[in-house]
């Protein structure tokens, strides 16, 4: 079948600096294990992002019939994307070569650090847990959606780290983290020995 998502590196430019970030360490065609394996490994939050991918028109359409059309998302809307896509994609690629340059904007919502920000951050990322736990319908696929929730639960304890300076809220964010990427490290372990046929 036709590959359904190329993955790429991209460029990262602020005001001075032009830096490569480097994802993808080869050109090669992935099953839908061995991708998610690949970038579970890295961390899914570093490759969830939509605009360092190609998708097949006729498969990303298909995964937006998954999702709320009038659920309006700031943040981490890009993770609910893309793990819906994941649902029924079967056939990935990677390259090597730069083909995306991403400008860092001053503006953009991910950039500020006021309380109200992180409030929507919040609230956003429960959104997209919830979500995304109620993707999946395959064993395979409730390991998937479990892997980006987590990883989104991680993100947001670095946002409410935010909010608050407290010591006990660090101690809370801390512990709650490590137990986090536990559950991560498990949950990679049981896709790979997960039965998948694509």
């Amino acid at each position: 079948g036709a590959i359904e998502l190329l993955a790429f590196n991209h460029l990262e430019k602020d005001k001075e600096n032009l830096n490569l970030c480097s994802l993808h360490d080869e050109n090669r065609v992935f099953s839908k294990k061995e991708f998610i394996l690949k970038i579970a490994k890295k961390g899914v939050s570093k490759h969830w992002t939509l605009w360092g991918k190609a998708f097949l028109r006729e498969s990303y359409l298909k995964s937006l019939a998954l999702l709320n059309p009038n659920q309006r998302l700031l943040i981490a809307e890009d993770a609910l994307n893309f793990c819906a896509f994941l649902q029924n994609a079967k056939k990935f690629a990677s390259l090597k070569e730069a083909l995306y340059i991403y400008r860092k904007s001053e503006n953009s919502i991910m950039q500020r650090k006021d309380k109200e920000k992180l409030k929507i951050s919040l609230n956003n990322h429960a959104l997209v847990v919830e979500n995304i736990l109620n993707l999946s319908s395959t064993p395979f696929d409730k390991k998937l959606a479990q892997l980006f929730a987590t990883d989104l639960r991680i993100s947001a304890l670095n946002e409410k780290r935010k909010l608050s300076k407290s010591p006990l809220n660090y101690l809370y964010t801390s512990l709650a983290k490590k137990f986090l990427r536990l559950k991560y490290k498990v949950l990679i372990s049981e896709i790979s020995q997960e039965s998948y046929k694509d």
